[in-house]
């Protein structure tokens, strides 16, 4: 089985907590030489330089930096489906650089059936070297495809009527293209554990505030996507609990996973009665 894996890194500098992330992820990935890489990049100070030293086939592309954006989601993708439509790979991995997976992925990976498209969720959040397996962490990191050439076709067409700049609401547009393609959608959580390591450069107050920024507007070119293919706006609105609910039946039944939705589900109650008690305190206010 070959894997085409599609990413993007943040530039490699000579030391930080960043770039030995990434360092440990594209190691991690390229022991298996079954996996070759598509990488997009924006700018990005010596990325090509590790690829060099640490992977055995890439294909890679460089924009250069863009005063208007720091990247976007859709060329790395649309990079990747180009070398996937090509037809020599089996399967294809839309994912973050900032995550390692249990040792037993490509095992289940090899797994998926055509026109299939499987995710992980939710991730194992690592917090200064501190995590907990059964916490409901928001976030979906990694998307795995098993597509047949016409279903590819059309997800480059879908993929850029989605635009997306920088931070937000990407996910969510992959997680929702299931339903236009009219392929299956499975959660391998359980099966396999991802864990996601925070980010140095998020820390910054400035990059905190473009996020916001920048999400706002992809979330209104994702707003309209779903209204064209007639699809849910809670995609857009309803946060991963939505995408929680979409996956219960697609999850595998483990005690991890029962504790998960528990807790989450949980979460989610003491949000709509803080949201309940917050619209009744304005109306009194009045």
């Amino acid at each position: 089985m070959k894997i085409l894996w599609i990413t993007s890194f943040r530039g490699f500098k000579k030391k930080s907590r960043d770039t030995s992330i990434q360092i440990k992820f594209l190691k991690e990935i390229s022991r298996n030489k079954n996996i070759d890489f598509c990488v997009t990049q924006f700018g990005e100070a010596n990325v090509k330089e590790q690829l060099q030293k640490n992977v055995k086939k890439f294909y890679f592309y460089d924009y250069g930096k863009n005063k208007n954006y720091k990247y976007c989601q859709n060329k790395i993708l649309f990079n990747g489906l180009n070398t996937a439509k090509k037809g020599k790979y089996d399967l294809f991995i839309w994912s973050t650089a900032d995550i390692i997976l249990t040792k037993n992925y490509f095992s289940k990976f090899k797994k998926i059936k055509q026109n299939t498209i499987a995710t992980i969720f939710p991730n194992i959040h690592i917090y200064k070297k501190k995590f907990d397996k059964t916490k409901p962490n928001f976030g979906l990191d990694i998307f795995i495809f098993n597509l047949e050439k016409l279903k590819i076709l059309k997800l480059i067409k879908l993929n850029n009527q989605c635009p997306n700049y920088d931070w937000g609401s990407y996910e969510h547009f992959l997680f929702s293209i299931h339903k236009v393609l009219k392929v299956k959608i499975v959660n391998l959580n359980g099966y396999v554990n991802i864990f996601k390591f925070d980010n140095q450069e998020n820390e910054s107050t400035d990059i905190q505030l473009s996020q916001i920024k920048s999400w706002k507007k992809n979330n209104n070119y994702l707003k309209k996507f779903l209204r064209k293919y007639k699809q849910s706006m809670l995609y857009a609105s309803g946060s991963f609990y939505f995408i929680a609910f979409k996956l219960i039946g697609r999850t595998p039944l483990t005690l991890d996973n029962l504790i998960i939705y528990g807790r989450l589900f949980y979460k989610l109650l003491l949000t709509i009665i803080k949201k309940i008690r917050f619209n009744k305190s304005k109306k009194f206010d009045k």
